[in-house]
């Protein structure tokens, strides 16, 4: 089973690390380690995952109010890591993070191929193809803890089945 564990900051080799994950997808190709390090400054909450030799292997970042929007961005796994359940353990990361509980809508942008993927996240894609996970304002935060549950259940079973 592939080892990592997860981080709130980036160091400046894991900087690079980003920056070379980056370069390996059309739509984040050029990024500069001036640019990332802006960006990260000025993102909101940022996830980061790393391997043994502390390099990064996945990130994800949440730019928000806390109180109605959120927008998950830049979702990247390296393609070695892929299909391993990093990718979903990173959502869930995110997902079950505390300070995004009061948030009404949590969406993000993504590719159809990807959608399916989403799904089984709890987000929903609209009719212009924007991925959401979208919580009804009137449920207020009991529908996104309900989907907290189903996360910490989903990682209960799976610890079971390991």
């Amino acid at each position: 089973m592939m080892k990592w564990h997860w981080l709130r900051h980036l160091q400046p080799s894991q900087m690079k690390d980003l920056q070379d994950l980056y370069q390996m997808e059309w739509w984040s190709k050029g990024r500069t380690l001036r640019q990332i390090r802006k960006m990260l400054q000025l993102s909101d909450l940022l996830f980061a995952a790393v391997d043994a030799d502390e390099r990064l292997i996945a990130f994800a970042r949440v730019v928000t109010d806390f109180t109605y929007r959120a927008t998950l961005l830049d979702v990247i796994v390296h393609p070695d890591h892929r299909g391993k359940g990093l990718g979903r353990a990173l959502l869930e990361k995110v997902l079950s993070h505390p300070r995004l509980r009061p948030v009404e809508r949590l969406d993000l942008f993504c590719l159809p191929p990807l959608i399916p993927f989403y799904k089984k996240m709890g987000f929903q894609a609209d009719r212009l193809g924007i991925v959401r996970l979208s919580i009804d304002p009137k449920q207020g935060p009991s529908a996104l803890n309900r989907n907290f549950k189903n996360i910490k259940r989903r990682k209960k079973r799976d610890a079971h089945r390991a």
